[in-house]
């Protein structure tokens, strides 16, 4: 996993190193010697926030500091404006080289600031969860679930971004919908190091009559304190890592997150020895190995991951990668899924076209 991250991060940073030239050449066209100043400023921004991102990120995964936080989330955030600097570049590079003669100065500044506007929205909206209900007919599941309330959500990313604070709300508005029982479906912690047992205690204040079932994502896969992390988990949330429970007459399943084959996905079900003959409910936090699940006929998938794509453009690229998979409800022959675009928000603290959701689930026949 550690070598897979290293490799991700180097082809991201030559990209990023790529597409920072882009944007300096387009803009310094753009503008010419008039606002020479600002070019500079630019070029600068382009070298140095790139680099505050991965030295901060680096300190986070051997310390917690609040002055580290203030570094990375200023540079998480310029990351995503980054893209619309990119979009702008590609733009309005097009502009100049169709019409020449046109200057295009006064346009590109209030892209720019547009982009700004944007993505200051974004950072407010990311921190503005709403409930949504959802009602779905699995007549497998509605003898034992019906009037009940499911509450699903996934992707906290807990930690250098995602505090306690964040956390008291999402339990607040958990506790709001009245759960019987609450699913989480990965990423409860983004993997930087940070305070687990402060940060993870309000779960302890979920009120669910049937239990608190959590299964790991990609992101639990960073951190480098394992051990330390999963023993601070309050005790009233139950971990299922390639493991079932049986409640209320359902058959539970966690399957731990893995970049792996459908085969081996269905030899890990398999491994959980989970009773095919009951009604099942299962959580896979990435959900492009559901053909895994379905066709082993389980009534119930729930999965987080794709974050739906997060801000736009990001939206239509996770869209064609995930398809029907990508938000919400769907169907793979008798197996129903529902994918939530979680709660938090990965790498940049930004959601634009999406909003962060907790999922409160009705079954009927």
């Amino acid at each position: 996993m550690l070598l897979s991250f290293i490799g991700f991060f180097g082809t991201v940073s030559a990209l990023i190193g790529l597409l920072s030239v882009v944007i300096y050449k387009v803009f310094s066209h753009v503008y010419g010697g008039s606002y020479a100043q600002y070019i500079y400023i630019l070029k600068g921004l382009l070298i140095i926030m790139p680099a505050i991102m991965i030295i901060s990120m680096s300190i986070a995964t051997r310390q917690y500091s609040f002055v580290n936080k203030l570094f990375y989330v200023t540079a998480a955030t310029w990351m995503a404006l980054f893209v619309y600097l990119f979009l702008l570049a590609v733009i309005f590079g097009v502009l100049t080289a169709l019409f020449p003669q046109s200057s295009f100065a006064p346009y590109l500044t209030i892209s720019i600031c547009v982009s700004i506007l944007a993505i200051g929205y974004g950072v407010w909206n990311a921190s503005q969860p709403v409930v949504k209900h959802v009602t779905m007919h699995i007549p497998e599941l509605a003898p034992d679930w019906q009037g009940k309330n499911i509450v699903l959500i996934s992707d906290m990313h807990l930690g250098i971004v995602r505090s306690e604070s964040f956390m008291k709300k999402i339990v607040n508005k958990i506790n709001s919908a009245n759960p019987d029982a609450v699913f989480i479906a990965g990423d409860l912690i983004d993997g930087p190091r940070f305070d687990y047992v402060r940060g993870l205690s309000p779960l302890a204040d979920i009120v669910a009559p049937l239990g608190i079932f959590y299964t790991p994502g990609n992101h639990e896969a960073y951190n480098t304190e394992e051990a330390v992390f999963y023993a601070a988990l309050p005790k009233n949330v139950t971990l299922l890592r390639d493991q079932k429970i049986t409640i209320n007459n359902t058959e539970i399943i966690g399957i731990d997150f893995a970049n792996e084959s459908l085969e081996n996905t269905t030899a890990r079900l398999l491994y959980t020895k989970y009773n095919p003959q009951m009604p099942t409910i299962a959580m896979l936090h990435d959900p492009k190995n559901m053909r895994a699940l379905s066709d082993k006929s389980i009534n119930l998938v729930f999965s987080g991951h794709t974050h739906g794509g997060q801000f736009f453009p990001n939206t239509l690229i996770v869209r064609s990668l995930y398809k029907k998979y990508t938000k919400g409800i769907a169907q793979t022959d008798k197996t129903w899924s529902y994918t939530t675009i979680g709660v938090g928000t990965a790498l940049s603290p930004v959601r634009i076209g999406t909003t962060p959701e907790i999922v409160v689930l009705h079954i009927e026949p």
